[in-house]
């Protein structure tokens, strides 16, 4: 059998995605898919800026003192 593989302009997660939602879904399904995919970025987001505090030891009272300073 000759496997090629295709050139695509899509990302392997949109690819991923397009196969997942090759189907109707109603705009209820719609919204809960992107509340899940948001709340999937936001996890990592959260998880990321944690542990870059942690490296940098940052404290309650680092990110106190940024939203008092003067903008």
């Amino acid at each position: 059998m000759n496997t090629q593989l295709l050139e695509t302009p899509f990302t392997p997660l949109q690819v991923e995605l397009l196969k997942v939602c090759n189907r109707h879904v109603s705009d209820q399904q719609l919204n809960e898919i992107k509340d899940m995919i948001g709340q999937y970025f936001m996890k990592n987001a959260i998880e990321l800026a944690t542990r870059i505090g942690e490296e940098k030891g940052f404290t309650d009272e680092t990110y106190r003192s940024w939203l008092d300073e003067d903008n």
